[in-house]
């Protein structure tokens, strides 16, 4: 999905990498910031994120803080407050949806 990313500084790393996610979405997503090495978004009200309000220059600089934050993670033991991105799904998102199969096995049954 992603394209091996060139190491040449930690920031142009996660500007490629944040890049790259936003455009592998066909239609307009919202994106989520998550802390670190979890899996629910802790913002409030996180739910009444628009996909117009990710768009702005303060939120796209906190989508980028996660991505570094994913990219660099500890740093003498103490971990980024970000380091996640989460996608909301719904009418919040083109109504996008997820199906979530847990094992490779699960896969093939689901298809057929």
């Amino acid at each position: 999905m992603f394209r091996e990313l060139k190491m040449t500084t930690l920031n142009d790393s996660a500007k490629q990498l944040l890049l790259e996610t936003c455009s592998s979405f066909p239609r307009p997503t919202t994106l989520l910031v998550l802390p670190y090495r979890e899996k629910g978004c802790k913002e409030l009200k996180w739910q009444e994120t628009t996909y117009e309000q990710t768009r702005t220059p303060e939120y796209q600089a906190k989508l980028l803080e996660a991505v570094t934050g994913y990219l660099q993670g500890p740093i003498n033991g103490k971990k980024p407050f970000y380091g996640g991105i989460g996608v909301r799904l719904g009418p919040k998102s083109s109504d996008l949806c997820v199906i979530d199969i847990d094992s490779y096995e699960q896969i093939e049954p689901f298809l057929v």
